[in-house]
């Protein structure tokens, strides 16, 4: 199951939410978590949440155009 970007826009998504958005392991998101390399999260009375617009972002920032790529470029 996949969750869809349309759906959840503007949402506050759990690890689990997150992940399956992301095509990932929940376990992955913790590790990333702990790792300070994930998208950005958020902590409300000790639960974690990921807002939508973030994972976008994060999923952007790691655009590539070719394999060799080491940082994101603008197609010309």
């Amino acid at each position: 199951m996949r969750v869809q970007p349309e759906k959840v826009r503007g949402r506050l998504l759990n690890p689990i939410e997150a992940a399956l958005w992301l095509g990932l392991a929940p376990h992955t998101l913790a590790r990333w978590r702990c790792e300070g390399i994930g998208p950005a999260f958020v902590k409300i009375g000790g639960r974690v949440f990921y807002e939508s617009e973030e994972l976008a972002n994060f999923v952007a920032a790691h655009r590539r155009y070719s394999t060799s790529d080491r940082k994101s470029q603008q197609a010309n």
